[in-house]
């Protein structure tokens, strides 16, 4: 195995084993509403993080990339199920790639 692989796996580990172990270490954090309410957008900014570049690379149609990411947008600002707003876009621009 490569070693620049293995040394990645070790950060990505160590930073997630951190972070995991902060509220252990400051008990306070729990009833911190800034703390709660930026904790509660991230998986919406990684959700949007992971989708965009996929939707730009994958529509073969500008309509269809527009739509979806204002479809996507929408249900990400309604703060609907993540599973369903993935599902959808992909059913999207399959539609759009394959019978529009």
């Amino acid at each position: 195995m490569n070693t620049k692989f293995l040394i990645i796996i070790i950060i990505g580990a160590t930073i997630n084993i951190i972070l995991r172990g902060i509220p252990m270490v400051i008990p306070n954090l729990k009833n911190n509403k800034y703390i709660d309410s930026f904790l509660e957008y991230v998986p919406y900014t990684a959700l949007a993080a992971l989708l965009i570049p996929d939707v730009f690379s994958s529509g073969k149609d500008i309509l269809a990339i527009i739509i979806t990411l204002i479809v996507a947008s929408i249900m990400i600002l309604k703060k609907q199920n993540n599973l369903i707003i993935v599902f959808l876009s992909i059913f999207i621009v399959y539609l759009f790639n394959n019978y529009i």
